[in-house]
């Protein structure tokens, strides 16, 4: 059912413009999940305004398409009053969105200028965004906040990804880490933020990724912990994090440029004590830092 315009016109942009507005659709839950699958390849979904939605899932099938926020100007990370959301219904204990293939698939999906809502209040659990074996991914301008588990889950183990370009993304108040990377490599991750987390505010794993202009703050975790291998870090500030600020466990990884002010003051629950402004795990191997201000 085309809702808000003739059907002969919402056909038209579809298949001329390839452009699809989900209240076409449907008014209900699943609104956002119809107008992807419907969606042609090189097609937009165009969110305008708050959608209480069910789960939306991806995959290959989904090749090509991009899902964009007509949302509020870009302003130091992403302007978190009004425009366009994603808002998880009541009871979904599901990821909001996930991009899932099965071995490596390109799906060549972009997400970009919207706010992700994971309403963790009334749901146990699911991450704002998990990808999953699938490579050529572009996030832009996004804001996550409230989910029960992360805001950004990419790759888990056995579950490789990569080819993943970052650009602006920001997440506030989940229970889990803000940024969560396992099995990732070849992305570029640039201007991410985390703050107020139950966990780690950046879990980096991986390898060959390089990331830029990280911030993490007041998260209950330490701020950003380098996992990965031949992981390229610049430009990070880390303060008032309850552990270290800069945690790193991996090896052969390059860090320039690391404000860390402040941090270490939570409550100490492991073996080993990191409440320093930088931390260096004895597992750590031929790490490189270059000028730290602590």
């Amino acid at each position: 059912e085309m809702r808000t315009r003739t059907k002969s016109y919402c056909e038209k942009c579809i298949r001329d413009f390839k452009v699809i507005y989900p209240e076409w659709l449907s008014d209900k839950s699943d609104a956002v999940q119809r107008a992807c699958d419907r969606c042609p390849p090189g097609g937009r979904v165009v969110l305008t305004k708050t959608y209480f939605t069910n789960p939306i899932v991806l995959g290959p099938q989904h090749a090509g398409i991009a899902i964009v926020g007509l949302g509020s100007p870009l302003q130091r990370f992403v302007d978190t009053g009004g425009g366009a959301a994603l808002y998880l219904k009541d009871g979904a204990d599901a990821d909001v969105i996930s991009i899932v293939g099965v071995r490596g698939d390109r799906v060549a999906i972009t997400l970009d200028s919207f706010k992700i809502n994971g309403n963790k209040r009334n749901n146990t659990a699911g991450c704002g965004i998990r990808i999953f074996q699938v490579k050529d991914v572009l996030i832009g301008r996004l804001f996550i906040e409230d989910c029960a588990e992360h805001g950004f889950q990419a790759g888990e183990p056995n579950g490789n990804s990569n080819q993943l370009i970052v650009d602006y993304l920001e997440v506030q108040n989940c229970n889990g880490r803000g940024l969560n990377l396992g099995s990732l490599a070849d992305s570029n991750f640039n201007v991410c933020a985390a703050a107020q987390c139950g966990d780690i505010g950046m879990y980096l794993s991986g390898s060959n990724l390089k990331f830029g202009r990280l911030r993490a703050y007041l998260n209950r975790n330490a701020g950003v912990n380098v996992a990965g291998k031949n992981c390229f870090v610049s430009e990070v500030h880390a303060n008032e994090n309850d552990r270290a600020g800069l945690r790193l466990v991996g090896k052969l990884n390059r860090v320039v440029a690391a404000l860390c002010y402040n941090n270490g003051k939570g409550p100490q629950t492991g073996v080993l004590d990191d409440k320093a402004g930088i931390y260096i795990h004895r597992n750590a191997r031929k790490n490189w830092i270059g000028h730290a201000d602590l």
